[in-house]
């Protein structure tokens, strides 16, 4: 897999003190990503197959698109500095951090950076990717579905079942 996330951003990210802060490294690397640039939504921590499974999928879906000639904004490594912040927000409250996806997801998808974003399917609600599509349908930014074919390959390997 194709990796934009240097050794400096991972020690930015972090460090990070903030959800902006986040949002604006996720940007400077989107901007080291020849263009057109692309990005992946899926369940990560409340959908899918659980956090795991979740972030092998995503990342065999990375692989898959960038063998197809995709160039692929990875979003795990925001969670270097995001779970921090997420652990700090918990500590007063007992729902899901929105700001992930409404200060941090939604200030890199204003950016315009991100052409086209595909969407792997959901097994179970996800709070985070339903608001994301909110935010992009907002935006207007183009969603593509993942194709099923090759999501049913992934989990095959994966040995997950749907």
């Amino acid at each position: 897999m194709e990796t934009y996330w240097t050794k400096d951003y991972l020690r930015e990210i972090k460090n990070v003190k903030s959800f902006e802060e986040t949002a604006d490294i996720a940007i400077s690397v989107i901007k080291t990503i020849p263009k057109p640039v692309f990005g992946l939504t899926a369940p990560f921590t409340t959908g899918g197959h659980g956090l795991a499974n979740n972030i092998k999928i995503i990342e065999k879906s990375i692989y898959k698109l960038e063998e197809f000639g995709f160039n692929i904004f990875n979003f795990i490594p925001l969670s270097i500095g995001l779970t921090p912040l997420i652990e700090d927000w918990n500590k007063n409250n007992n729902d899901y951090c929105m700001s992930v996806i409404d200060v941090t997801y939604r200030q890199i998808f204003e950016s315009k950076l991100l052409e086209i974003i595909f969407s792997i399917p959901r097994n179970k609600p996800s709070i985070g990717a339903g608001r994301e599509s909110e935010i992009l349908l907002e935006l207007n930014i183009p969603v593509l579905n993942f194709p099923m074919g090759w999501y049913q390959e992934i989990l095959d390997e994966l040995k997950i079942l749907r």
